[in-house]
């Protein structure tokens, strides 16, 4: 059953009507996700909804930019709208990843990169102005989302769009459901859990019922929830792991994805060794 946008939101903006006629080539819609297990049990992605919730600092800005930084390896354009950071500080990030570069913004401004460095940065911020489009827009409306998305898709042909994060934009996970079955491509939406009582409990994993009040779930294909025992537990044995947790596929499967978190770089990768937890 496909979902409606809202005719208020739709009656807001002038509707493009030719859509796919980008300037870049079209595209597989299988979304890889750099990540094998990740890619694993997310399989073949079309007009999904994915949603990526999380307390901060447990990697879920960051694994939408490895998500990103993947696409544009496969020379696939996404359009990512940061409610929050600033497109520069996204820009950064995604090119010290790229780079494994550390300290990439700090030693840019302090003049330290050598010419090998700096070489990279050239080719890779390239690589960036071509096939991530950037928005960092403050105060968007569902309305501005949907205009500026179909004009990304347009001239750009995406074939993934990210949003972080949904508590930032004044929408429904239906109105994110029905723009990604428009458009014909998925959607990564990044979400905050609630503080309580998440954190009063012994074990600090995330679960479905840690969502905001009102997050309706049904609307979404996939839900991902990210934690890091580091951030809880200083002296914990699991520094450096991540666990990417299953809380919602339309297979029904739950499980938990054990992936490396490389601070320095802000990047997830895979475990030497792959495997579900």
């Amino acid at each position: 059953m496909r979902h409606q946008i809202e005719p208020e939101s739709r009656a807001a903006i002038a509707r493009p009507r030719a859509l796919g006629a980008g300037t870049l080539p079209t595209m597989s819609r299988r979304v890889a996700t750099g990540l094998s297990e990740i890619d694993r049990v997310l399989g073949e992605l079309h007009s999904d909804l994915i949603v990526v919730g999380g307390r901060p600092n447990t990697g879920k800005t960051s694994l939408a930019l490895t998500i990103a930084q993947a696409a544009v390896h496969n020379r696939s354009a996404t359009g990512f709208f940061t409610l929050e950071s600033s497109k520069d500080r996204c820009n950064d990030r995604l090119l010290s990843s790229m780079c494994s570069i550390e300290n990439f913004s700090l030693r840019r401004y302090m003049g330290q990169l050598t010419e090998s460095e700096l070489a990279q940065e050239e080719i890779n911020r390239n690589l960036l102005n071509a096939y991530v489009k950037i928005d960092d827009s403050t105060r968007l409306t569902f309305a501005d989302l949907l205009e500026r998305a179909e004009r990304m898709k347009r001239k750009y042909n995406i074939g993934l769009l990210v949003i972080d994060y949904l508590q930032l934009l004044d929408c429904t996970t239906g109105m994110l459901k029905a723009l990604a079955e428009e458009l014909d491509i998925p959607i990564i939406a990044l979400s905050q859990l609630r503080r309580t009582p998440l954190e009063q409990r012994n074990d600090k994993r995330p679960t479905m019922a840690d969502f905001p009040e009102g997050f309706a779930d049904e609307y979404c294909d996939m839900i991902l929830l990210t934690y890091r025992d580091e951030i809880y537990n200083p002296a914990s044995p699991d520094k450096g792991l991540a666990e990417i947790i299953i809380g919602k596929h339309p297979s029904g499967l739950t499980s938990t994805v054990l992936l490396q978190f490389q601070p320095t770089y802000m990047r997830f990768t895979d475990l030497p060794l792959k495997g579900l937890a």
